[in-house]
């Protein structure tokens, strides 16, 4: 049998448990809130006919369409050709706008949805060697399709803070912008259309990128000379002041265009939403440097910030994007929406302190079938706590108490058990972190592990503590010390020899 080399495909990574957990844990969080903001479920195909994706993004993101049958140099220059075939979705976003326009008779508008999922992304030309290059990322969106009302854009931030919140970034700060406002300073400095899109592409890296290299690029992308690279600058960069003072100031430096006022409105009566929904002053910021780089957004747009990682990018963008379901539909429905970068975010949390919980597993329990039982009553015990909504592993193989509790540590579970030799309704319960034990009932262990804490449901740890000599079962009877299940011997620990590993971001 021929042996494989086992490479992986470029672009893509594998996701080991601890990683898998905490994109998991983001998820879980990310569509609570979802729901509890009144959005629902729904799934759109992976594939998509190449012309829905076409023509969407802009140039730029458009090269990074994933076709699944790259045509060739003659059948691209044959326009039907070229435009033929699959591809793997770029966002959730235009297969949403997609499905409104093919289901809009069976909708009842507002229509508000959430979706998570993997998205695809082609390497551009050129950038072969940069391995760090993501073809597959990992989306949660929400949308509200069918609302013109500013209100429903305060909602969208609103939702964006309160799923940060949750995953306990209270710092995080979300910066708005609008795109009237770009489109007026378009006219001011009287830049042609096409030099304008590829200028906010390159403004919307300044928050991870130096001035002196956006000045760079925009001189030798845009071909802006350097007096109208200082009136950009001299622009969007506004003072340290709060929102509403900011936006006094982006109005006043953009008097001479009525788009740009009506850009500044619509703001003022998003803030008037963010305060009604209780979103922190804090939390919001007017940053003129926030483009958002697809061409489908017409008003509103937004990205986050994480303070403690400055050069991380985004985490939760969005915007409104008023045209893109007219490109399917022939009439305008507006629309604004959000989109949680999953794996980002979770790479995130696993970067800061607050990834303890979330790469934590939720498995509670390893049952240990020693050699002198029988493993089927090892299975009936695994059983009884399942039933209780308490994780659990059966332990088949024989191994010594040093190397199993080791291996507990390292999974992050939190306790062992054995059975007690004789009564099946007997066991031996001790914390992997700590050498002594205590027999209880099952009855009494189920209960001590607090049945009421489901696996989906794990906000806090509960393991039982050990005071003295005594396992602390919360308030049930203290149990007699047993010295058997006791601590392994020296010469275990040292054959074990082995070390809890760290979990790499």
């Amino acid at each position: 049998m021929p042996l494989y080399e086992p490479f992986l495909s470029h672009g893509v990574r594998d996701t080991p448990p601890p990683e898998a957990r905490a994109r998991r844990y983001v998820q879980r969080h990310a569509e609570a809130q979802f729901e509890v903001f009144g959005f629902e479920p729904m799934q759109t195909p992976v594939l998509e006919r190449y012309e829905t994706l076409r023509g969407q993004y802009g140039v730029v993101s458009e090269r990074q369409l994933l076709r699944l049958h790259p045509t060739t140099e003659a059948e691209t220059r044959d326009s039907a050709a070229a435009q033929a075939g699959e591809a793997l979705r770029f966002d959730l976003t235009v297969p949403l706008a997609r499905y409104v326009a093919r289901e809009r008779r069976n909708l009842d508008l507002p229509f508000r949805r959430y979706q998570v999922g993997p998205v695809f992304r082609a390497q551009p030309s050129g950038t072969e060697e940069q391995h760090e290059f993501s073809r597959e990322l990992w989306q949660a969106d929400a949308d509200i399709i069918g609302s013109e009302s500013r209100f429903a854009d305060a909602e969208i931030i609103a939702l964006a803070h309160a799923v940060l919140r949750h995953l306990g970034l209270d710092d995080a700060v979300i910066t708005l912008n609008h795109r009237a406002l770009f489109r007026g300073l378009q006219t001011i400095l009287g830049i042609q259309a096409n030099t304008f899109t590829r200028l906010m592409q390159i403004l919307n890296r300044f928050a991870t990128q130096d001035e002196a290299n956006i000045r760079e690029q925009l001189q030798n992308e845009c071909g802006l000379s350097e007096s109208q690279i200082e009136r950009v600058f001299s622009t969007l960069t506004l003072s340290e002041a709060t929102t509403h003072e900011r936006l006094d100031e982006a109005q006043h430096r953009l008097a001479e265009s009525e788009v740009a006022r009506s850009g500044v409105d619509e703001l003022r009566r998003i803030l008037d939403g963010l305060e009604a929904f209780d979103v922190p002053a804090s939390a919001v910021k007017l940053d003129l440097f926030t483009t958002r780089t697809f061409d489908y957004y017409t008003g509103l747009v937004f990205k986050t910030q994480l303070p403690r990682l400055p050069g991380l990018g985004s985490v939760i963008s969005g915007g409104r994007y008023g045209d893109m379901i007219a490109g399917f539909l022939g009439q305008v429905v507006p629309a604004v929406g959000l989109s949680v970068r999953v794996d980002r975010l979770a790479d995130a949390l696993m970067r800061l302190e607050s990834a303890s919980e979330a790469a934590m597993t939720t498995t509670r329990l390893v049952i240990l079938a020693g050699p002198s039982e029988d493993v089927r009553d090892a299975l009936r015990l695994a059983s009884r706590f399942r039933e209780a909504g308490i994780a659990c592993e059966v332990s088949f193989e024989p191994a010594p108490l040093a190397h199993e509790a080791k291996r507990a540590e390292r999974l992050g579970i939190p306790f062992l058990a054995s059975l007690v030799p004789g009564e099946p309704d007997r066991l031996q319960l001790q914390s992997a972190l700590d050498p002594h034990g205590a027999e209880f009932t099952v009855e009494q262990a189920i209960a001590a592990l607090d049945p009421t804490v489901r696996n989906e449901d794990r906000a806090e740890d509960s393991r039982i503590a050990y005071e003295s000599e005594t396992l602390d079962t919360q308030g049930l009877p203290a149990a007699k010390r047993n010295d058997r299940v006791g601590a392994a011997t020296e010469e275990e620990s040292d054959d074990d020899g082995v070390t809890p590993e760290e979990v790499q971001p």
